[in-house]
């Protein structure tokens, strides 16, 4: 894809996880709403995500930012 999941138009209180971006050209997400993009305990697989699993739980130890300070707290290491 060239882009992958957009909230746009008024579209907000939408809460996005258990989802795999890859492979999208221009951007894997974009939210200038401030959506939420895990449900508290997991996120969303990001192919360009870049932190670290320290403790090996699977979920990356940094959040996965997709606009300003707004972003995935729970990025998945692996796809679903």
């Amino acid at each position: 894809n060239e882009y992958g999941l957009y909230f746009c138009c008024g579209a907000k209180n939408n809460i996005a996880y258990n989802n795999v971006f890859v492979n999208n050209t221009n951007w894997n997400a974009d939210d200038a709403l401030g959506n939420t993009w895990d449900n508290g305990i997991i996120g969303n697989y990001w192919d360009d995500y870049i932190g670290k699993d320290e403790n090996g739980d699977g979920i990356g130890d940094t959040p996965y930012l997709v606009s300003g300070d707004n972003g995935d707290n729970f990025p998945l290491m692996e796809p679903i």
